[in-house]
């Protein structure tokens, strides 16, 4: 998914499973974890490089 459905379904994801309170703060850890991935950090993640790459495409289209 692109950046907007990404944060249209973080959100949406977030609302049932964490709290109110917390809900803005964990919102926005996720999106930054989601623009600082790179080719050096997706082992963190378990991705494999064809994952990512794939990933990276879908993520930039508008």
């Amino acid at each position: 998914m692109n950046k907007k459905m990404a944060v249209s379904f973080i959100k949406q994801s977030a609302v049932e499973k964490i709290e109110l309170k917390e809900l803005e703060r964990f919102v926005e850890v996720i999106e930054t974890e989601l623009m600082s991935l790179h080719e050096g950090n997706i082992a963190r993640y378990r991705l494999r490089p064809v994952e990512y790459e794939k990933w990276e495409i879908t993520w930039t289209a508008p």
